[in-house]
């Protein structure tokens, strides 16, 4: 009896029903205000909720395409993360030709908007990467997976 009851999860019964989708993830940045900015400019985001009190500015609410980021400011005395150690979040393209205008031009849109222009590319077979850092140095990474 223990080992099936183990094996029981309420929150694995729900989510098998109706596939969960990912809500957001979360970033910390220094201001709010230049970096929703640059993630208008750069990435086309939205600002969601620009009136709630809740969700205005902390954290701040953006939508990129289906994905939501939610930026959060820098605690009086926090400390930013140094060294991400890989830790990111990535977009997809709709498509190669999506991902070949955006290699072509990342680097001098960052370049543009003040921010650091260096774009790592990487080809990982089945799909292609760049990866790039916003104001606050957290790293981002727009992808491509090859259909064939």
């Amino acid at each position: 009896m223990r080992a099936s009851r183990a094996l029981y999860s309420v929150t694995r019964s729900v989510f098998a029903k109706a596939a969960p989708s990912l809500d957001h993830v979360c970033i910390v940045c220094k201001d709010v205000t230049k970096s929703i900015a640059f993630y208008e400019r750069v990435l086309g985001a939205v600002h969601l909720y620009k009136d709630d009190p809740n969700f205005g500015q902390d954290p701040a609410f953006l939508r990129i395409g289906a994905a939501q980021v939610a930026l959060l400011p820098l605690a009086v005395g926090q400390a930013q993360i140094r060294d991400h150690n890989g830790a990111h979040f990535a977009m997809t393209c709709k498509d190669a030709v999506d991902f070949a205008t955006i290699k072509a031009s990342l680097s001098s849109d960052l370049a543009a908007h003040g921010t650091n222009a260096e774009v790592q590319y990487e080809d990982y077979g089945r799909q292609l990467s760049l990866f790039f850092s916003d104001l606050d140095d957290n790293i981002l990474e727009i992808t491509h997976w090859k259909t064939s």
